[in-house]
């Protein structure tokens, strides 16, 4: 659970609401765990967005942060998920560098990290996005 500041809450949900909606768009099964809801678990935890590919019984699974969730105390949820299993973990473009750091001094395993920015229509522009043409 990201100890984010409350004013940023509402960008990680849009966030999260955003990035499952490229994948729901496409005939993808999404679910959110958006708001610290707990709509559905993998392996017991709970990510943020939850696809599951198309006639397959395969998953990606992503974590979104914003700036002020990239710290050495979210970095422990990203060492769990990647004890557990492989995961995205989406960042603001801007903080790239500094979750690459975390991610180096944790020791972090099976993390594939991808950024995100705000754009100018009010939504967000995702970079690198597994199954995404």
């Amino acid at each position: 659970m990201a100890l984010r500041i409350y004013a940023e809450q509402n960008v990680h949900d849009e966030v999260v609401r955003g990035l499952a909606s490229i994948y729901t768009d496409r005939g993808f099964q999404t679910c959110k765990n958006e708001n610290q809801q707990k709509n559905m678990d993998f392996n017991g935890l709970y990510p943020d967005v939850i696809v599951r590919l198309k006639g397959e019984n395969k998953y990606w699974l992503f974590e979104v942060e914003t700036e002020s969730s990239i710290t050495s105390k979210e970095a422990e949820q990203w060492k769990q998920y990647g004890q557990t299993f492989p995961f995205f973990l989406m960042v603001p473009s801007s903080m790239v560098a500094q979750a690459q750091v975390l991610i180096s001094e944790n020791n972090i395993q099976n993390v594939n990290l991808r950024q995100y920015e705000h754009n100018s229509r009010g939504g967000q522009t995702f970079y690198g996005l597994p199954g995404i043409e």
